[in-house]
């Protein structure tokens, strides 16, 4: 397996990766090397300003505000249309 270290570096990816990142793979039965490298700016980017406001980043709050989807061969996170930003969060 080959892996473009500028571009994960780019995105914040980091070794050893982070177990929220771990989780969020396993939560959503996916591989690191499936993800594209800008997917895990988001990823990055939502643990840090979770982390900014609240502390731990949680799996279930990730996906309130993103979803999966295939992208050819890889994957990657879009924003939700569909935002439950509206009802209450019950973990």
């Amino acid at each position: 397996m080959v892996v473009y270290t500028p571009s994960f570096s780019f995105c914040g990816v980091r070794y050893p990766i982070s177990s929220f990142k771990m989780e969020l793979l396993k939560y959503y039965g996916i591989h690191f090397s499936q993800v594209l490298p800008m997917a895990f700016l988001r990823i990055v980017h939502f643990q840090l300003t979770y982390a900014a406001f609240n502390g731990a980043s949680l799996v279930p709050l990730f996906h309130l505000f993103y979803r999966l989807r295939a992208n050819s061969d890889w994957f990657t996170f879009e924003k939700r249309k569909d935002s439950y930003l509206g009802t209450p969060l019950v973990l």
